[in-house]
């Protein structure tokens, strides 16, 4: 009988160490996978246009927070999401219009150029015509 026991208390053994196996493993993935998914490069498709550089560029770091927020260029408040105008190609920033009190009049503004209200979220293709001074 104590052969018996003797496997039972190895079964047990060899089942731990499988189950303790499997939960290492699995913090072990789940440690690498937030890690690795966790933004290290500019998303993609994201540009900012700076109202003080007159620079658009992708951004080093993940967006959040709330805008103007400081350039990756000049390190001035004044980065904006970057807009393009469907209908001139114009690229100028998602500033919205405010009025002397700093209340909102209009969240997504007019094109500088053509005065269009079409406009989307700039990304690097279509014709394009970049703001006064402004560089890719």
């Amino acid at each position: 009988m104590s052969s018996f026991s003797g496997k039972n208390a190895v079964r047990q053994t060899l089942v731990l160490l499988a189950l303790l196996l499997v939960i290492g493993g699995s913090i072990a993935w789940t440690a690498y996978w937030l890690t690795k998914n966790r933004a290290t490069s500019p998303k993609p498709d994201i540009w900012l246009y700076c109202t003080e550089c007159s620079q658009v560029y992708q951004p080093e770091n993940r967006l959040g927070g709330e805008h103007p927020r400081a350039c990756d260029k000049c390190r001035e408040k004044a980065a904006w999401f970057a807009m393009q105008c469907s209908d001139c190609g114009e690229v100028f920033p998602l500033s919205p219009e405010t009025d002397e009190n700093g209340k909102v009049i209009r969240p997504k503004p007019l094109c500088p150029n053509c005065r269009s209200g079409n406009s989307e979220m700039y990304h690097l293709s279509g014709k394009t015509s970049l703001g006064k001074g402004a560089e890719e």
